[in-house]
């Protein structure tokens, strides 16, 4: 298979209606999380293009046309589909539908290559930060897929009932009362992240988040997803950049424990 067909077939797999179903279905079984829905998978991969698109025009010969094209976008995409699938190891789990599923998905009598489909999995597989932090990086699709599900998420990840009750708790200046549900600290974090921005400079990769500080300060952001950073930061330092977190201006230089 050529790279052309191949990315027709990316496209393919992109428009299965089976996405819909099984990530509606993820974000049914995790209502105790912020959402984990389609539109998450979404975001992951519209930032992971967004960063290899730029580090390919920055580090020529980085990633070949298959890690640009059909690599990192299906790995991105597919990282949370299997959260419909089972309730634990969602990661393995995805690793394991990937090389069930992609074979299926034909373009001329087609399919991808199995070595291909295996390094999918691969990057599926070992995409939480737990695992980041047990593994030395060795794929750039692999860093660029963990920085974008990292880098992802505000608000609009908190489910609609929670951010009312933390939309009235913070205007009446006690935005600590939803942290008694299960889960709520992570949601008292993301309804604290108005907007974000991914920029990158000559030497650092910079997480650009616009804060409400009524809701929290930057430290408890900082410590909430104290694993997601050092994740992001072990995958910035593997692509030879240091990874920086900004709050409403403020930058903060994360660095492994």
């Amino acid at each position: 298979m050529n790279i052309s067909k191949a990315k027709r077939l990316v496209s393919i797999c992109l428009a299965d209606p089976v996405n819909v179903k099984l990530y509606d279905k993820a974000d049914k079984m995790t209502t105790n999380q912020t959402h984990h829905g389609i539109d998450h998978a979404y975001q992951v991969l519209d930032l992971a293009k967004v960063i290899a698109d730029e580090m390919h025009l920055r580090h020529p010969g980085l990633l070949d046309d298959w890690t640009r094209h059909v690599v990192i976008p299906l790995a991105a995409f597919y990282h949370d589909i299997a959260r419909g699938l089972v309730e634990r190891g969602h990661a393995q789990a995805g690793a394991d539908w990937v090389m069930n599923k992609l074979p299926g998905y034909h373009v001329d009598g087609e399919s991808f290559p199995p070595e291909v489909i295996k390094r999918i999995a691969r990057v599926i597989v070992r995409h939480q930060s737990k695992t980041v932090a047990k593994i030395a990086f060795d794929d750039p699709a692999w860093a660029i897929v963990v920085l974008a599900d990292k880098c992802v998420g505000d608000e609009n990840r908190v489910r609609a009932w929670k951010r009312f009750v933390l939309k009235i708790a913070t205007a009446f200046g006690v935005p600590h009362l939803p942290l008694r549900a299960e889960g709520s600290e992570h949601d008292r974090v993301n309804f604290a992240i108005k907007s974000w921005d991914f920029q990158m400079e000559d030497t650092k990769l910079v997480l650009d988040i616009t804060t409400d500080s009524r809701v929290c300060d930057p430290k408890l952001i900082l410590d909430t997803f104290k694993s997601r950073y050092e994740a992001s930061s072990k995958a910035a330092a593997y692509l030879g950049y240091k990874f920086v977190v900004a709050f409403n201006g403020q930058r903060f230089l994360v660095q492994l424990s």
